[in-house]
Order: structure tokens, then sequence, then C-alpha cells
């Protein structure tokens, strides 16, 4: 196995550096054996499944994300399809959920003892961040907008394949819509305290 995947790693060494490269190839074999890299260092002989690799391989040559190669990623625990609709969440994303998270653990955050937040995820995406949030505080009120249908597209796969209820909608935040559903919101919620 580790002959197939130094193989591979040397042929992307033409685009990126040697541990990069080495990392990729872990993907490509992790992603189409579906086993980890630990099962297939220590309980795979076969490397037939690697043959057809060449395609992926091209695309990563010509820097194409392997994220949007493969459709999808493991994000914060969450599998997330992705297009090239949606960018790619980063780890400093990871990061700022988790920052909330422990804000609010630690009682540190305006929403400390809040039962029924809500929660405005503009220009969401992929969902990311949304579907998060919800995954974690089942109790809140989450929408995610974005002024691609596209994007809304893939977020509401994503909240489906997380099995978590996100209102995914199509809006742009400069329009006078998203300005008269702010006022609206926070009259509803003056009335309700």
């Amino acid at each position: 196995m580790k002959n197939a995947i130094l193989h591979i790693a040397s042929q992307l060494q033409a685009a990126y550096p040697p541990d990069e490269a080495e990392a990729l190839a872990w993907w490509i074999a992790e992603e189409l054996s579906g086993q980890t890299r630990t099962e297939l260092l220590f309980g795979c002989k076969d490397t037939t499944f690697l043959r057809n690799t060449q395609t992926i391989i091209d695309r990563l040559l010509h820097f194409e994300p392997i994220q949007y190669i493969f459709g999808h990623t493991i994000w914060n625990g969450l599998d997330l399809k992705l297009t090239p609709a949606t960018l790619i969440p980063r780890p400093e994303t990871a990061e700022l959920v988790e920052r909330i998270n422990r804000q609010i653990a630690n009682n540190l955050s305006p929403f400390r003892g809040t039962k029924g937040a809500s929660v405005l995820d503009i220009g969401t995406g992929s969902g990311c961040i949304a579907i998060a949030l919800k995954k974690a505080h089942p109790e809140w009120q989450v929408t995610g907008i974005d002024i691609s249908p596209e994007a809304i597209a893939v977020a509401k796969e994503n909240a489906r394949r997380n099995n978590v209820e996100v209102n995914f909608l199509v809006a742009d935040i400069f329009s006078d819509e998203i300005v008269q559903f702010s006022i609206l919101n926070s009259q509803i919620q003056r009335s309700c305290q």
C-alpha cells in the first residue's frame, strides 16, 4: 500500500510540496477504498482500487480542490456536500463555532440561559456554521441566507445529511426585503418578551 501511495504522491509533486502530495495521496486512497489510513496500512493488500486515479491526479494538478473532486468533505464532525457554488469550510470556521459553543457552556455569551435563541448565518454557503450550531443547540431557531440559489440547495442537502432542521433562504442582505424582515423580526421578539 505504501508504495502505491508514494507513486501517487510522486505524480502530485509536480504541483504540491512533498508532504502535501503525500497527504493528498492518502486522502485519495481513503476516499476510494472507504477505509481509514490505519486500515489501509495494516489490513489492505489489494491496491486495485487505486488503478483508476489518473483523472483525480490530473484534476489536482490543475489545482482543483480535492473536496470539489470528491463532492464532499468532513468538517467539524459533519459530512458536507460541496460544489463550486459553495466555499470549502475552513478550520478557522470550525474554531469560531467551537468558541461560540465554549462561551455558551461557560455562561460568557449573550445567549446564556436562552432556550429559544435565534441565529442568522449570513452568506451561509454550504450551511456549515448554521448546521453545526443547530446540531449543538437543537432548541435554537437557526436560519441561513445566501444570495445564491445553488448554495442554498447545497445547504439544504447538508442539513438533511446531518439530520438537522435549519431554515435556509435565498436572500440578498442588501435588499429592502431583508431590512423589512429584520424590523419585523425585532418587533415580534420585543412583543414576545
